[in-house]
């Protein structure tokens, strides 16, 4: 066997052994990701996910009241304007 096979061979078990250590991390992390979560702890997660839906679905409500408030003032100076000039 020659120097340069000798070479070769520790990169490519150097390789695989970082392979493995990188495959082992990225495993743990997902693991941990994808973990189930208590029902408590979950249950809160989604009673809050509700009830920021609902604040920003009332905003919204809220914005379009008020542009229909408006465009309805808008149209009411356009028609008292109309009718002063008739």
């Amino acid at each position: 066997m020659n120097a340069n096979t000798t070479n070769t061979n520790e990169r490519r078990d150097y390789r695989m052994a970082l392979g493995f250590v990188a495959g082992t991390a990225v495993g743990a992390g997902l693991m941990m990701w994808f973990a189930p979560r208590a029902g408590a702890e979950l249950r809160q997660r989604l009673t809050d996910t509700v009830t920021d839906f609902g604040t920003r679905a009332q905003a919204v409500r809220d914005g379009m009241a008020d542009g229909v408030v408006r465009g309805a003032q808008h149209v009411e100076r356009v028609a008292n304007a109309a009718k002063s000039t008739a």
